[in-house]
């Protein structure tokens, strides 16, 4: 689950989840650390993930079959090959050292580009071919969410259903916690992947019940509803609750209820080891060099993130949830509007998915991070364009590169930045720690050496860059930034981000003094 969104250098109060950098939506948490979650097991969403899809059936029939995009030869047209000299650039970036990467680009259900490039396999030097699986990390929770509205269309449960009609046993602190509440990440459940335990037994066998117990253990983060936080354990119970509503594992119901009617050959929960004839092989940095990454019971991550698949496989399912050959509109409608907060607030991200935009372009998307692989898979229902990308090294590559791919397909160019000089006067007002509460972070911007920076006083955190105005961009972060100023002193830091709006109130602690 991470990428997504590149991570904010702030702190997170109560450790709520990880966001893909889903969460890739707004994440605030370090972009190290993200990275050190999904070498450890966490699964990071991505970025924002953009919008929700999950799936409703007209009636109780499959939806008609859905072909995969055949492979792509070598690039034969001259977008083709800019798209293709984007991933090259990928492959070969110092900065994000990666052993290999599948990218397909699909618009209107014709494939502009579909190949691999680098490794799958750096021990036995396998090429990373077209067609290569990988693991895919929180992108499965967009299947965990088409499974939970089909099984609502069959009558075997409701979206707005207490999790103790299923989970009669699991202790909801005298809240009610909503099956709605898991699917949008605001339930308060603790995220597993954070804990401290996990870290040290994510490669040890563990049984359901004792993993749930670890989490259940653990106060709720906040009151149902009330908050949006990122939480693998929310998915982790949809899939007891999917096994108790079908009858049937959780493995099983997505097989032959959500892939099996789109020809989805590809997708499936993950083998143990990726040591298929197809299976890419996960790296991760370490000291110079690309190692294996660390080993991972895939009965771990379940249904918040335990699915293997390939990038035609992943462009031919949302392209599918999108243009209605498995969904109703309604239903699509419904799965796609942001969550409402009990304030009335609304955060950009629905069943599974995130809801943004690039440009004017609408996007719907999420992120997928996890033991040595990355993942990013976005549609843009306006202009008919499906983009995956798979990584089997952890990086920002997945996510970066998959918006870069969209803008050059829709013409939509890297916005100029300026970097123009920031006075003491002028970033005096600014400086201070602001509170996002939607997602429980905390913000600090400092001063130092001339340079406005998101970070501590002292630490060289990504400098805000200003464009002149009272506008600011953080290059790293891919974000524009703005203060809201009464009487000579900004009260509220509001973040754009992929589309993105946050908005972070102003402490109350006093701002650092501005160094000379």
């Amino acid at each position: 689950m991470a990428g997504p969104y590149r991570a904010w250098p702030g702190r997170r109060v109560a450790r709520p989840g990880l966001c893909s950098a889903a969460m890739s939506h707004l994440s605030i948490v370090s972009l190290r650390s993200i990275h050190r979650r999904a070498r450890r097991g966490a699964l990071v969403a991505g970025a924002l993930v953009a919008g929700a899809l999950a799936l409703v059936l007209v009636g109780c029939h499959h939806a008609a079959p859905v072909a995969a995009p055949p492979p792509a030869p070598a690039p034969d047209s001259a977008l083709a090959q800019r798209l293709d000299g984007l991933a090259r650039a990928r492959l070969a970036d110092a900065d994000h050292p990666i052993a290999g990467l599948t990218v397909a680009v699909v618009q209107r259900g014709q494939p502009i580009l579909i190949r691999g490039y680098g490794q799958a396999d750096l021990e036995a030097k396998a090429p990373m071919a077209a067609d290569a699986i990988l693991r895919v990390g929180s992108v499965t929770k967009q299947f965990t969410a088409a499974a939970i509205v089909l099984l609502a269309a069959d009558g075997a449960l409701a979206i707005d259903d207490p999790i103790t009609r299923f989970l009669p046993d699991y202790p909801t602190r005298g809240q009610v916690i909503t099956i709605r509440q898991l699917l949008t990440h605001t339930g308060g459940v603790k995220n597993y992947t954070d804990l401290p335990w996990f870290e040290t037994h994510q490669a040890d066998a563990m049984p359901r019940a004792d993993l749930v117990a670890k989490f259940a253990a653990e106060p709720l983060d906040f009151a149902p509803g009330a908050k949006w936080a990122y939480s693998n354990s929310g998915y982790y119970l949809l899939g007891l609750v999917i096994e108790r509503a079908a009858g049937v594992s959780y493995a099983e119901f997505v097989r032959d209820r959500v892939v099996a009617p789109l020809h989805l050959a590809d997708t499936a929960y993950c083998r143990p080891t990726q040591t298929g004839p197809r299976d890419a092989r996960g790296y991760e940095a370490k000291d110079g060099a690309l190692v294996p990454a660390d080993p991972l019971d895939m009965a771990h991550p379940y249904a918040a993130g335990s699915l293997c698949s390939t990038v035609a496989d992943l462009t031919t399912w949302i392209r599918a949830l999108a243009t209605g050959q498995v969904v109703t509109p309604a239903a699509f409608t419904e799965m796609t509007t942001p969550v409402r907060l009990a304030d009335g607030t609304t955060y950009p991200y629905g069943f599974g998915l995130g809801v943004g935009v690039l440009g004017d372009h609408p996007v719907i998307s999420h992120g997928g991070g996890i033991n040595g692989f990355v993942s990013w898979v976005a549609y843009y229902p306006a202009d008919e364009l499906a983009i995956a990308v798979l990584v089997n090294t952890p990086s920002p590559v997945a996510s970066d590169l998959g918006e870069a791919l969209a803008r050059v397909v829709l013409d939509v160019p890297v916005p100029q930045v300026l970097d123009l000089p920031v006075g003491a006067d002028e970033a005096a007002p600014l400086l201070g720690t602001y509170r996002f509460e939607m997602v429980d972070q905390e913000v600090p911007v400092s001063y130092t050496d001339g340079v406005l920076r998101v970070g501590p006083a002292g630490a060289v955190g990504p400098a805000l860059k200003s464009q002149g105005g009272g506008r600011y961009v953080v290059v790293e972060l891919g974000a524009q930034v703005r203060f809201r100023i009464v009487d000579g002193h900004a009260v509220e830091m509001i973040v754009v981000q992929r589309g993105v709006e946050l908005r972070g109130d102003r402490m109350t602690a006093p701002a650092p003094t501005p160094a000379p």
